[in-house]
């Protein structure tokens, strides 16, 4: 985990069971931001053409080489 000022990246890495992947060890990123909002965020996002997929709370999107991003709440 890495603080980015009010902010927290986190690297969460490919569980050692799972299949090989071509992630490079890396499952996601997790940015965890204050006073997040999921709906606003994954409402400017689709309106910037970005698709978007959702567990309540967050929003999770990937990287043009296909690693997720999973943006959330800090706390």
């Amino acid at each position: 985990m890495f603080s980015i000022g009010d902010s927290v990246l986190e690297l969460i890495s490919v569980p050692a069971s799972s299949a090989p992947s071509n992630r490079l060890g890396i499952d996601h990123i997790r940015i965890a931001i204050k006073d997040f909002n999921a709906e606003t965020v994954g409402r400017v996002l689709r309106e910037r053409g970005i698709a978007i997929g959702t567990v309540p709370g967050t929003v999770r999107i990937s990287d043009p080489d296909g690693i997720g991003i999973e943006l959330g709440a800090a706390g």
